[in-house]
């Protein structure tokens, strides 16, 4: 009978480290810098969701473009709009701010509560930290989520589980929610659903 080589613990915390190691170059390598002489122009983007690939579409002097939309949070929905940036002499390079979702003075909104049911913050692999909530409403209640910006710790030093916001929703697509994280709510157990 052939014995089979096991890998020692010493072994294997080596290759972990190894892979490790390698995994980290190459995320540093990939990172892009932000080119200082670029000239950008601010407009709005419009989600589309579809399956595994979702894409952001956005106007130009009348020219239609669109672009993928990489850091997706659970519940996100067709026609959210997020902030974002394009390059004027070259409007196919973008920067989208996932964490500013906005909607449009021309559109009708009405305003819920949301209770934050979870916080993760940025870490090794990941810039954004992210908020998990519950939207209530009169009859309905859903859970979404929402990336925070990169430097949330200091923007939102008292952001934690149980706190209750304002959220602003689209009237025709309830799941269109931006949350005011700017706007702490006192609510108790009895008056979640009630209307504002």
């Amino acid at each position: 009978m052939e014995k089979i080589a096991l890998l020692t613990m010493r072994d294997k915390i080596f290759y972990m480290v190894y892979l490790n190691f390698i995994a980290l170059i190459m995320l540093l390598g990939c990172s892009s810098q932000k080119n200082k002489n670029v000239q950008w122009q601010e407009t709005i983007g419009v989600l589309e969701t579809r399956g595994q690939m979702d894409w952001i579409h956005y106007n130009v002097d009348n020219i239609s473009y669109k672009s993928r939309y990489y850091l997706r949070c659970y519940g996100e929905t067709n026609g959210e709009k997020n902030i974002m940036r394009y390059n004027i002499a070259n409007p196919e390079e973008i920067e989208i701010d996932y964490w500013e979702k906005v909607f449009e003075k021309s559109e009708k909104t009405i305003f819920l509560k949301v209770e934050i049911t979870k916080v993760g913050h940025a870490g090794l692999f990941s810039n954004h930290g992210f908020i998990h909530f519950t939207l209530y409403g009169s009859t309905y209640k859903f859970d979404k989520e929402q990336i925070l910006p990169a430097n949330e710790r200091k923007i939102y030093p008292d952001l934690k589980k149980g706190q209750f916001y304002l959220a602003e929703c689209d009237i025709n697509n309830i799941k269109r929610v931006v949350v005011h994280l700017d706007k702490p709510l006192q609510v108790d157990m009895y008056t979640i659903a009630q209307p504002l």
